[in-house]
């Protein structure tokens, strides 16, 4: 019997690398966070990499704005990091 996360499949590695090269770059940060924002809501259950995910689970529902934008609304950020 395997322990729950003792392996990965390849697809769940390839969103482990693919969210490492989003963190480690904040424009692309920026970037993807909007997008997710704008449209992530779009994206159906049943696309291949978010079916693994909705098998178990309720599908993630983004939110409008990022959390900077709502930090930077609030005063707690006054410019966007680089």
């Amino acid at each position: 019997m395997k322990d729950g996360g003792a392996e990965r499949s390849w697809k769940e590695s390839l969103v482990w690398a693919g969210w490492r090269l989003v963190y480690t770059r904040p424009l692309l940060y920026r970037m993807v966070t909007r997008a997710l924002a704008w449209g992530g809501n779009w994206v159906p259950a049943g696309a291949p990499l978010m079916r693994d995910w909705t098998r178990a689970r309720a599908k993630p529902r983004f939110k409008p704005r990022t959390l900077h934008d709502l930090a930077r609304e609030r005063g707690y950020l006054n410019e966007v990091p680089k």
